[in-house]
This record gives C-alpha cells, sequence and structure tokens, in this order.
C-alpha cells in the first residue's frame, strides 16, 4: 500500500466513503485540479434533445481560459469502487450526443448561474476583461456553438478496466486522478494527491512554447534496439503518455535516440494516434520517415545539464529545424 510522509507524519491510503465526499474535494479545489484561469460550476443539470430521447446530468462544468480560446471542460466525478467503468462510457457517448442536441439548455443555465452566483460572477468578469468578448453572452456562444467540448473525468484510481472503457470512445476525456490519504495517528488529518488537468503536457512542453495550442510535435526517447525494430521496422512508436487534448493536434513524432547515439535524428509524419491497449497511454502510427537536415546532438556540457530528454516532451516542428543543440529547445 501506497503511503505518504508528510513532516514526520505518515498517511495511508483510504477510499472516499462515496462519489459525494470526492466531489466535494473536486469542487473546493477546482483551482488546484484544473488551473487558477477556470471557473468552476458546481451545478447538475438535465441536458436531452429537443426530442427528449437522451438525457444525461453531468457533475459539473469548467469554463477554462489557460489558452488563447476559452474552453467548456464537461465534468464526470466517479470513484472506481463503484465499478464506474460499466458506465462510464455510455454516461459520455450520452454526454456528447445529449449536448450536441441540447447546447441552447447548457448556455441558458450557465448564464443563468454567472449572474446569480457573485463569487462565479466576479471571478468569470476578470477573465472576460481580459478577452475579446464583451459580454457573458458572446462567450457562452462561443465555448458552447464554435468549440468543441473537452470531457475530463476525474476518479480516485485509473484502472485497466477503466482504460477500456474510455478505448471505445472516439474522442478520449482527459483522466485525472484524485487520490485520499489519512493521518495513521490522527484520522480526521487528511490530505489528497491528485494529478492537475494536463500535466502531462503543461510540465512538458519545449522552452519557446507559449500556448500548449502552439505544440504539433511530440519528441519521444528511445534506445537503440527499440528504436531500430519499432520506429524504423514497425513504422509507429507506442506507449505513449499524452493528454487527450493536445493528439489533435500532433502532427510529427521526433525520436530523441540515447546513448551511444544521443541526438535527434528522425522525424515521422504522424498518421494516426489511437490508445494502446488498455494501459491508458498511447500508440503513434507513422505515415512517413525523414531525416533531419542537422542532427540535434546532445553536448558533454548538455549532458552534465540534464537536457537529453528522458520522457516524452512536446515542441514545434520549425523549432526542430531551426534548432543547433538540444539546448534550443529544451
Amino acid at each position: 500500500m501506497t503511503k505518504l510522509l508528510i513532516d514526520n507524519s505518515l498517511f495511508k491510503l483510504a477510499k472516499f466513503s462515496k462519489e459525494e465526499e470526492l466531489e466535494r474535494v473536486v469542487v473546493t479545489h477546482s483551482n488546484l485540479i484544473f488551473g487558477e484561469r477556470t471557473v468552476y460550476f458546481d451545478v447538475k443539470k438535465r441536458v436531452k434533445s429537443p426530442k427528449g430521447d437522451i438525457l444525461s446530468i453531468p457533475d459539473g462544468y469548467v469554463l477554462s481560459f489557460s489558452e488563447a480560446k476559452p474552453q467548456l471542460l464537461v465534468i464526470e466525478n466517479e470513484i472506481s469502487e463503484h465499478d464506474a467503468y460499466k458506465h462510464i462510457g455510455v454516461q459520455l457517448w450520452n454526454f456528447s450526443m445529449s449536448f450536441k442536441d441540447g447546447s441552447r439548455k447548457v448556455k441558458k443555465f450557465l448564464l443563468e448561474e454567472i449572474n446569480k452566483n457573485n463569487e462565479i460572477k466576479e471571478k468569470a468578469t476578470q477573465f472576460l476583461k481580459e478577452s475579446r468578448f464583451p459580454n457573458f453572452s458572446e462567450l457562452l456562444d462561443f465555448v458552447v456553438f464554435d468549440q468543441d467540448y473537452g470531457f475530463v473525468v476525474v476518479i480516485d484510481e485509473r484502472t485497466e478496466d477503466l482504460n477500456f472503457a474510455l478505448k471505445q470512445l472516439a474522442n478520449q476525456p482527459e483522466v485525472i486522478e484524485l487520490k485520499k490519504y489519512v493521518n495513521v495517528k490522527k484520522p480526521d488529518e487528511i490530505v489528497y494527491r491528485f494529478s492537475e488537468f494536463q500535466e502531462e503536457v503543461t510540465g512538458a512542453v519545449s522552452k519557446q512554447i507559449r500556448r500548449i495550442s502552439d505544440v504539433d510535435t511530440i519528441v519521444c526517447p528511445a534506445n537503440e534496439e527499440g528504436f531500430k525494430e519499432v520506429f524504423l521496422g514497425e513504422n509507429k512508436w507506442y506507449q505513449i503518455r499524452m493528454s487527450p487534448s493536445v493528439i489533435p493536434q500532433i502532427k510529427y513524432i521526433a525520436m530523441y535516440e540515447t546513448a551511444p547515439v544521443s541526438a535527434i535524428r528522425w522525424f515521422g509524419l504522424v498518421q494516426g494516434i489511437r490508445p494502446y491497449k488498455d494501459t491508458g497511454k498511447y500508440e503513434v502510427i507513422i505515415s512517413e520517415k525523414k531525416k533531419l537536415n542537422r542532427p540535434l546532438k546532445l553536448t558533454k556540457e548538455e549532458a552534465k545539464r540534464g537536457i537529453a530528454p528522458r520522457a516524452s516532451r512536446y515542441t514545434k516542428m520549425q523549432f526542430i529545424e531551426k534548432a543547433r543543440t538540444l539546448s534550443d529547445l529544451f
């Protein structure tokens, strides 16, 4: 069992008593989980098609201003003990279908919530002033009608069963693991461990990237055997941890060959990206492989500074083509 040691106090992993308990943590700490530039709507509203034959009740909504273009995220909170995987895929599918036809209802109750909740209105107003939208109605028109929704599942444990269920969906949701730990000697003292929204991307972008939306290339480290057998031999690379939201942007995969090569020499044009088995990771299918005109080799000084990528990193192909050393990227 995983344990945490905090200021000489030992905390052990504990289960959430029920879904509502996990949900309270999400609502209370939404700024930490989803980012400071977000507004959480703690509203459960039925959304159905005009025919009334499709019904969904999301746990909440997040209006995110983290990128240049705001986006609406639909939140589903679950605890794995309830066999969430058995219905979560159907639930997300229902969300997608009902939102497609029930978008006006979504805009209406979000606008109502902004107008009646002073805390939400005050926070959203600050972000609105920084945007190009003159009022909340036009802002919501954009995120509801013009932008694709993002889907986020917050769950206490990401299991293989959950990965299998999510793999069936065309649009993969983001998954955030939220775990509860209690003090062994003081059970009322509780801490939480969670993966931040899009943490895998935000912590792995190259230094020239200002916004995640600028990314178009993933850089993956590979040993000599795997590089030759899989990338060169099978035109693919797999077991890559990726944020689903960034997948549509990825047009290239660049390979960092570890020692003795210690360089980026090859890149591939991405034909497709799909879930890899039931691991929660992904596999990239390559349509064409190319060599860089000027390989980016790791220098001795860069090796001392730990510049070489040890896990997947994100950048833009034009930065790779302009770079002279790995330091120019990372």
